[in-house]
């Protein structure tokens, strides 16, 4: 007989039962306690008239394991009992007969409460029993063992405590047994030795303690063996290089320490050696057989530099040794890998120069090798990772510029370059990156205004993406680009130490959504925004001439909500031809829309420098000879004006 169960997304549990000789649907209603309850009826047909005792105590078993659940989950399965057991159980239809040769018994998902029953060793016959996702509690019933069809045991994700029993060692066609998500303690049984039907094993999540136990190198069949998340402690035995089918291997979250060599490793895909305490160099031969994909070493004291096995490896997806003490000049450390997505070598001692071959890992979409010693420039050839949608390259010695191949990432949504030796102007193309949501180019050497373009995060993307954008620590000069303010998604912004001038644009009002904002140490002057991200003294402290009304350490500004402006003017007065280049960047080649005033002398227009400067300029009529009349009258005027 096979007793099956197959679980939809409305969380009705379907159980079916199959004979030789006839077939009956069981509809178990094993909602969550949230759930209303529903019943169901089932219908049977061609049921034998076979009926003995052991048909009745395989049906008493299950109901002697309902009835210590707990009154909220019994009242789902309740039962009314007639001649037989089983035959009035409430939502569910069947005969004693049926039980008779239990084979799958599935009751995963479904907010079960209460202990495993010692009776559950009365089913002698079934395979499979997954009672996963519930919350089930106390200890695993050494009676289980009695089970010894039992091949797949899956007791994962429930409130299980006290030790692995050793009577388990007695199932010895076992070849699934899942304990992860628990509170099991002790060590791993020796009886376990004579599984040698193992393929997984999971015992991740508990608490058990010890080494791991070298007879691990006898299951010969295992493929994938998780002890992550524990107390284990010691060597990690040489025997798991035995383990030839072994693809999967996770390690992480213990006290273990590291064989220097696992050179038998062949067939390894994950491996998974995180956060324990290693020393030493990185294990060699764990790429040999080049299947390996994903390999976590982060969270260690590893040493030395990456061996030439995972250079060469070229099967790489995932690739993590951050927060190490590795050491190598890191152009040295990679060679081409053409399915690497992501690759974390952060906090090492890594020095040199980011190797170019970056940018020929094309699936390439994390990046990270921040906290190291590099000083090199950032390769142009970065912006051939079109995938790429994080970049941290901040906490080195970068120098250089920025490359405006850069602005080619349109994925990128997290780009820190902060806390470098980076010179030179913000390129404006990076305006295009419509993705961006987090900008840090902090603590540079960087010149030069804002660019206007930055404001095209807002333009391009129509969704407001950028939330944080940290631009202090620069030698940043000129206005606040007024498009800055139309980022209402942002809700961190740093223009602090820098020597930005003039007034705050009136558009940064607009930030609803700021929680946190300094724009101190500035020559910044006029009215403080309005809003509460510029409450705090620290966020405005040393500029020229802030004004704010009812802000503390402000002077008011004036009646009409601004301050009184200074109007500074800079005449610069040039003949007609001698202005080409300012025709074309300052004034827009003196169009009318840009003319503020005429004098007996020329025209006088507005226009910007490259500096962020507004200056006035004087178009001069000129005389056939090139010489101004009355000059006395001309330097009057231009007194007047400033």
């Amino acid at each position: 007989m096979a007793f099956e169960y197959h679980s939809s997304f409305s969380f009705l549990s379907q159980l079916i039962i199959t004979t030789p000789c006839f077939f009956i649907f069981l509809f178990f209603s094993l909602y969550s306690v949230s759930s209303s309850h529903v019943t169901f009826t089932s219908a049977s047909t061609s049921i034998t008239s076979l009926l003995n005792v052991e048909h009745h105590h395989e049906a008493i078993t299950l109901l002697t394991w309902k009835d210590r659940l707990d009154n909220q989950t019994q009242s789902f399965l309740s039962s009314s009992f007639g001649r037989n057991a089983c035959d009035y159980w409430f939502g569910v239809t069947c005969e004693i007969r049926l039980l008779r040769s239990l084979v799958h018994l599935v009751l995963s998902f479904n907010n079960l409460n209460g202990s495993i029953p010692t009776s559950i060793g009365d089913l002698s016959n079934f395979g499979i029993l997954y009672i996963h996702e519930n919350k089930l509690s106390g200890s695993i019933p050494r009676e289980i063992r009695l089970g010894i069809s039992l091949e797949n045991l899956d007791l994962s994700r429930n409130d299980l405590s006290g030790s692995i029993p050793s009577s388990l060692g007695n199932l010895s066609r076992l070849s699934l047994f899942y304990l992860y998500g628990n509170e099991v303690s002790g060590s791993i049984p020796r009886e376990f030795e004579i599984l040698r039907s193992l393929q997984v094993l999971e015992l991740g999540k508990n608490n058990p303690i010890g080494p791991i136990p070298p007879f691990i190198g006898n299951f010969m069949d295992l493929n994938t063996l998780y002890l992550v998340d524990n107390k284990l402690s010691g060597s990690i035995p040489q025997e798991i290089e035995s383990l030839r089918l072994l693809d999967n291997l996770d390690l992480s979250f213990n006290n273990l320490t590291i064989p220097q060599e696992m050179n038998n490793v062949y067939r390894l895909e994950n491996l998974q050696l995180g956060h324990n305490n290693f020393i030493g160099e990185l294990p060699d031969g764990i790429c040999f057989g080049n299947a390996l994909e994903y390999f976590f070493a982060n969270g260690n004291h590893f040493t030395g530099h990456i061996l030439q096995s995972l250079k060469n490896c070229t099967s790489l997806f995932r690739f993590h040794l951050d927060r190490n003490q590795l050491t190598r000049d890191i152009a040295e450390s990679f060679g081409v890998h053409p399915n690497l997505s992501y690759i974390d070598l952060s906090s090492n001692n890594f020095y040199g120069e980011i190797s170019e071959k970056l940018g020929q890992c094309h699936m390439l979409t994390h990046l990270n090798i921040s906290n190291n010693n590099i000083s090199s420039a950032i390769p142009p050839q970065l912006g051939n990772t079109i995938l790429l949608q994080q970049l941290d390259l901040s906490a080195n010695h970068l120098t250089g510029k920025i490359p405006k191949e850069l602005s080619t990432l349109t994925l990128l949504f997290k780009l820190l370059l902060g806390n470098n030796n980076l010179s030179g102007s913000i390129p404006s193309e990076l305006g295009n990156l419509s993705s961006l949501e987090i900008l840090d180019f902090s603590s540079n050497n960087l010149s030069s205004a804002i660019p206007k373009q930055l404001g095209n995060f807002w333009k391009l993307s129509k969704m407001h993406n950028l939330r944080s954008l940290d631009l202090s620590q620069n030698m940043l000069t000129g206005k606040i680009p007024s498009l800055l303010g139309e980022l209402q998604n942002l809700e961190m912004l740093n223009l602090s130490h820098n020597k930005l001038f003039d007034n705050i644009p009136h558009t940064f009002d607009k930030f609803i959504g700021l929680t946190l904002a300094d724009i101190s140490n500035n020559q910044l002057e006029g009215p403080l925004p309005n809003i509460r991200a510029f409450n705090s003294f620290e966020a405005f402290q040393n500029n020229k001439d802030l004004c704010g009304n009812n802000v503390t350490h402000l002077k008011p500004c004036s009646s009409n909500g601004k301050k009184a402006n200074k109007f500074s003017v800079l005449i610069i007065t040039l003949l007609t031809r001698k202005v080409k280049s300012l025709e074309a960047k300052g004034t827009d080649n003196f169009d009318p829309k840009n003319c503020i005033g005429a004098g007996g002398y020329g025209i006088i227009y507005k226009a910007e420098l490259p500096t962020g400067q507004v200056v006035a300029v004087r178009k001069l009529h000129s005389s056939d000879d090139g010489d101004m009349a009355d000059l006395k009258a001309f330097k009057s005027e231009i007194h007047a004006l400033t």
